[in-house]
């Protein structure tokens, strides 16, 4: 993809990112994973986009007690 999709998708992965962590702070388990969800899909064009939201998942999983390996 183009740098310009990077460029023009992170403020809206940001965006879903804060939303997750505002909804994890109110305890909102499925809330918090649909906003992670719309982050990791388009972030996944850029590393720097998909590290950030892989940083939100773990905490997740323990909340929700999912296994990661």
């Amino acid at each position: 993809m183009a740098p310009n999709f990077t460029a023009k998708i992170a403020p809206h992965v940001e965006a879903e990112l804060a939303d997750a962590r505002r909804a994890c702070s109110a305890n909102q388990a499925t809330r918090e994973f649909l906003h992670l969800e719309r982050a990791h899909v388009p972030g996944q064009e850029s590393s720097d986009l998909r590290i950030n939201t892989y940083y939100g998942t773990p905490e997740y999983a323990v909340k929700v007690q999912i296994y990661i390996p």
